[in-house]
C-alpha cells in the first residue's frame, strides 16, 4: 500500500477510535513521527515541523515505557545525519500499539515498514514486518486480508532465504485456518512446519508450531496430546514473553485436566508477566473460571470487580459474561445468572458474536447446565509427566 493511504488510513483511525485523552495524544505524536518517516518513501508527503516539535514535547513529559522509547527511538532515527535505518524502531513502535490492542494502527505501521524494507534493507525486515501485519489483521477477524499478507511474507522470505520468517508466516496461514475452525487444515499446515523446523535445527518457529498445534488439540479435547505440544514448545522457547503466551494456553489445558492450582499460578504468570492488554484481560478472565471451579467467592468477587472496571473489547465483554453467569450459576445466585446471560445475549447479537448469542439463548431457555460439583484431576498418563514438569519450572520461574 502507498504511504501517503497508509497515513491517511492511520488519520482516520486516530480520529475514530475511541481512546482516552491521554492516549489520543501520544497516537497524535506517533503519526506526526511516522509523516517524517514516510516521506523516505514518498517525497510528496510533507511533514509539518510544528508536529514534530509538538511530537518531541510529548516525548520528553513521558515516564519510562515501551512506548516512550520506541517514540525516542524514532526521534532520533529522524535526527540521525546521515540518516539511519528506520526498521526496527517501527518495528518496536508496532509492537507497542499491537500490545496496547490497537491492532489497524500496528498494521499501518509494520506495513510502512515492509514498504521502507524494500529500501532501506534489502528486503530484510519486510518478511518480519508482513508476519505482524497478518497477526494484527487475524486479530480484528479479518482472515482474507491476514492471509494474503502471510503469503506474501513467505514469497518476500522464500525470495531472500529467510527460512524462519517463511515457516513464521506458514504459521501464520495455519493460524487463520484455526480462526476459520479449519482444524485438520491448520494441523496438516503445522506438522509441516514441525517437521520442517525439526530438520533444520529452528527452534523459534518450532516452539510457535507446537504451541499452535497444542491449541488445537485442547480445542478438540485431546488434552493429553495438547500437553505434550505446549510442554515442549515451553522447553524449546528461550524467550520469556513467548513461554508466557504459552502459559495462556497450558493453563486451560491443565484447568480442563483438573489441576486447578497449577492453572491457576499459570494465569497468574500471564496476567503479571505479559506486557499485552488483551492477554491480561484473558488470563484474569480465566482467573475469575479457577476461582468459580475452587468456590473461591472471595478470589471471584476480587476477580469481577477487576474486571468490571476495565475497558473491554466486545469480544472480551462476552467471554467475561459468559464466564461470570456460569459462576454465578454455581454460586446458586440464579436470577443475577440469568439476567447476566440477557446482558450477554444481546451484547452479543449487536456486535454479530453470533456464538456467545447461541450460549447465552440456550443458557435462558434451560438447555445449559452448570457444574454443581468442583471438577476433579484427572489422571495423567507416564508420558505426560515430564510436560507437567516442565510446566510447573516454568511457573515457578517468574
Amino acid at each position: 500500500m502507498h504511504p501517503t493511504m497508509l497515513l491517511s488510513r492511520f488519520r482516520e483511525q486516530l480520529r475514530s477510535s475511541e481512546w482516552a485523552e491521554k492516549e489520543r495524544v501520544l497516537r497524535t505524536a506517533g503519526l506526526a513521527i511516522l509523516q517524517a518517516i514516510a516521506r523516505r518513501v514518498d517525497p510528496h508527503v510533507a511533514p509539518d515541523a510544528s508536529d514534530i516539535d509538538m511530537a518531541r514535547a510529548v516525548v520528553d513529559t513521558l515516564p519510562q515505557s515501551a512506548t516512550s522509547r520506541a517514540l525516542g527511538e524514532l526521534l532520533r532515527v529522524i535526527d540521525a545525519d546521515p540518516p539511519s535505518p528506520a526498521g526496527p524502531a517501527l518495528m518496536e513502535y508496532g509492537r507497542t500499539l499491537q500490545d496496547d490492542g490497537a491492532y489497524e494502527l500496528a498494521a499501518d505501521v509494520y506495513q510502512l515498514t515492509a514498504e521502507l524494507g524494500r529500501r532501506e534493507q534489502a528486503l530484510k525486515l519486510a518478511p518480519a514486518a508482513l508476519v505482524r501485519v497478518g497477526a494484527c489483521l487475524r486479530l480484528l477477524s479479518r482472515h482474507r486480508e491476514a492471509a494474503k499478507a502471510y503469503r506474501a511474507a513467505a514469497a518476500v522470505a522464500q525470495e531472500i532465504g529467510d527460512r524462519v520468517e517463511e515457516l513464521m508466516a506458514r504459521t501464520g496461514l495455519a493460524k487463520v485456518a484455526m480462526a476459520q475452525d479449519k482444524y485438520p487444515a491448520a494441523r496438516t499446515q503445522l506438522d509441516r512446519v514441525i517437521d520442517t523446523a525439526r530438520e533444520e535445527d529452528l527452534r523459534y518457529p518450532l516452539a510457535l508450531a507446537l504451541h499452535d498445534r497444542g491449541t488445537i488439540a485442547n480445542l478438540e479435547g485431546d488434552l493429553e496430546n495438547a500437553l505434550l505440544d505446549l510442554g515442549e514448545s515451553l522447553r524449546v522457547q528461550r524467550d520469556r514473553m513467548e513461554q508466557i503466551r504459552v502459559l495462556g494456553d497450558v493453563g486451560v489445558t491443565l484447568r480442563k485436566l483438573g489441576l486447578l492450582d497449577t492453572a491457576r499460578d499459570a494465569f497468574t504468570c500471564v496476567r503479571e508477566e505479559s506486557p499485552q492488554v488483551d492477554a491480561q484481560t484473558a488470563a484474569t478472565i480465566n482467573l475469575l473460571q479457577v476461582a468459580a471451579d475452587q468456590r473461591d467467592w472471595d478470589e471471584f468477587d476480587l476477580w469481577r470487580r477487576t474486571l468490571e472496571a476495565l475497558s473491554l473489547s466486545l469480544y472480551r465483554q462476552c467471554e467475561f459474561l459468559e464466564t461470570l453467569a456460569e459462576g454465578l450459576a454455581i454460586r446458586g445466585l440464579e436470577a443475577q445468572s440469568r439476567a447476566t446471560y440477557t446482558t450477554l445475549r444481546e451484547i452479543a447479537r449487536h456486535a454479530e458474536l453470533h456464538e456467545f448469542e447461541r450460549l447465552a439463548q440456550r443458557a435462558l431457555d434451560g438447555n445449559h447446565v452448570s457444574e454443581t460439583t468442583p471438577p476433579r484431576a484427572l489422571p495423567l498418563p507416564w508420558r505426560c509427566r515430564p510436560a507437567l514438569k516442565v510446566i510447573r519450572e516454568s511457573v515457578l520461574s517468574r
